[in-house]
């Protein structure tokens, strides 16, 4: 096998073992985007959060799960928010610009970004006095802890700072690699505070506008459900390929 046919072959497998990943995390948001979509359990949670003092725990509950996020658990963002928005928490019926006007909206922020930061203060720790077995931990390959430590000490500080403001980047793998790396902890702190408060407000924003264009028809449900049946099918198809011998590359 050549080299042009040995790395066209690599990029097929990073492909592959990405899709593989993102089944039972897009499997999970169309479970959890079907659950809070029932009448029920929306009225449910509504009444319980309007009772007395349950929206304190409805807090701890996101800010513990927001935690996880960021240090080890590769929870989406898009699940504890959406369910904090879907039983009220914050009113998307006054639109985007009204809603950053609601109290609620900011303590919710706040407590979002406050579990973020102490998450990734922790990941970055855990890098810095483990190392690659931090990553190898969690990843189970020190193939990644390889690749993401190539990028970051090639590319420097304003690549990390581009791949916590894209929500393609494994954030929790890369705080891990920047403690491991001894980044300046300032400028990785600084990082994470305005580029996941940048993607919060737009997360929220656009949580606002899903609700407010759905109008009753689960539009969400249905691109999670698109983008299962997609990872499925390209997993599938990258699975049972028969791989391309040196000979055949030289054919194109």
């Amino acid at each position: 096998m050549d080299d042009k046919t040995e790395r066209k072959e690599l990029r097929l497998k990073q492909i592959y073992r990405a899709l593989l990943s993102a089944i039972p995390v897009l499997a999970l948001m169309l479970v959890f985007e079907i659950v809070f979509e029932l009448p029920p359990v929306v009225e449910a949670l509504s009444s319980f959060v309007t009772s007395g003092h349950n929206d304190v725990i409805v807090y701890l509950i996101v800010f513990f799960l927001m935690y996880l996020q960021g240090t080890i658990l590769p929870i989406p963002a898009y699940i504890p928010l959406n369910a904090a928005v879907s039983i009220g928490l914050v009113d998307t019926s006054l639109g985007i610009f009204g809603i950053w006007g609601q109290g609620s909206t900011w303590i919710l922020f706040g407590v979002v970004i406050a579990a973020y930061m102490l998450g990734v203060a922790t990941a970055y720790l855990l890098g810095y006095f483990l190392g690659s077995k931090a990553v190898k931990w969690i990843a189970s390959s020190e193939e990644e802890y390889d690749k993401w430590k190539a990028l970051l000490d090639g590319k420097g500080k304003w690549f990390y700072f581009l791949t916590v403001l894209l929500p393609v980047f494994p954030d929790d793998i890369l705080c891990l690699v920047c403690g491991s790396l001894r980044m300046n902890f300032g400028a990785f702190f600084l990082s994470n505070l305005v580029g996941r408060s940048v993607g919060l407000i737009v997360m929220m924003s656009a949580l606002t506008v899903i609700k407010n264009a759905s109008a009753g028809f689960p539009w969400a449900a249905v691109a999670w459900a698109l983008a299962l049946v997609a990872a499925i099918a390209g997993t599938l198809v990258l699975k049972f390929r028969k791989p391309r011998s040196s000979s055949d590359g030289g054919n194109d």
